[in-house]
């Protein structure tokens, strides 16, 4: 399911992965946009894979504490931190 589908429009999910830090909007644009596995994403930004699984996860809490109260898209983003290999979150 798209992010959008979770009652958010795509400028709340957009400006939310704005306010992330370069390297971790980067990260969740490659991964949940371009459809890249996390390894595949680490290896795109030159960072070991446990580096991006770190990242990646540093990334979904920063961006469920920006959209948290709005819908249920919080808790689906914690789910998601135990999600890394090829599945999108949304």
């Amino acid at each position: 399911a798209a992010i959008t589908a979770m009652h958010y429009s795509k400028d709340d999910v957009r400006d939310a992965i704005e306010r992330l830090p370069d390297d971790l909007g980067e990260l969740v644009r490659l991964i949940h946009w371009d459809g890249f596995s996390v390894p595949a994403a680490s290896q795109l930004m030159g960072v070991s894979t446990s580096t991006g699984r770190r990242r990646h996860e540093r990334a979904l809490a920063e961006l469920s504490t920006v959209l948290d109260g709005k819908t249920e898209i919080g808790a689906r983003l914690q789910q998601g931190i135990k999600r890394f290999e090829g599945d999108s979150v949304w």
